[in-house]
């Protein structure tokens, strides 16, 4: 998984989100300057999910846009 998520995401965004120790927003290059048109957050049920939810929902508040939440497990 982590060759395929460096190749979706790029290989700085990657080691940026996997080593940051504080809060990572990645905007992709090629979202829009007129702002975001959803907030997506993923959640894995950790207290830290909690805290992203949190800071996602503020952020869409403050855009007045939808808030997506995605909870994704492996078997």
């Amino acid at each position: 998984a982590g060759a395929f998520e460096a190749l979706v995401l790029g290989s700085v965004s990657h080691t940026l989100a996997h080593r940051a120790t504080c809060p990572v927003v990645l905007v992709p290059a090629t979202a829009g300057a007129g702002g975001p048109v959803r907030v997506v957050v993923g959640v894995d049920g950790s207290a830290h999910s909690d805290v992203a939810v949190d800071a996602a929902a503020r952020e869409a508040a403050l855009a007045n846009v939808e808030l997506v939440i995605v909870h994704a497990w492996s078997y």
